[in-house]
């Protein structure tokens, strides 16, 4: 392999793990709001027991993209993305957490 298709490969494999580690946070938050919305709908059934299981849940989705947001390749456009949509999990999992715990 000569120089260039090394550059090449390494580029292609580099904007390939990019493009994985953005669905994967992609991914992660997008389980999160549905854990949300299902907890939204265990607490309203009075499942409060099954609403806090799938809070922690979300919360452990959060803290994973958390981690995966420090990576140097997330660019500060997708880290402020990332941290928007971030910010309306944790206001959404503060009034479950109030709704569960009343």
């Amino acid at each position: 392999m000569t120089p260039e298709e090394h550059r090449r490969e390494h580029r292609r494999l580099q904007e390939l793990t990019h493009r994985n580690l953005m669905g994967l946070i992609d991914s992660e938050l997008s389980l999160a709001v549905t854990m949300s919305d299902l907890a939204e709908t265990e607490t309203a059934l009075g499942d409060e027991p099954h609403a806090r299981v799938l809070l922690a849940k979300v919360k452990e989705a959060m803290d994973s993209v958390q981690q995966h947001v420090t990576d140097d390749r997330v660019s500060d456009d997708e880290h402020r993305e990332i941290e928007g949509r971030l910010r309306e999990l944790r206001s959404r999992l503060e009034a479950l957490h109030q709704q569960v715990s009343e």
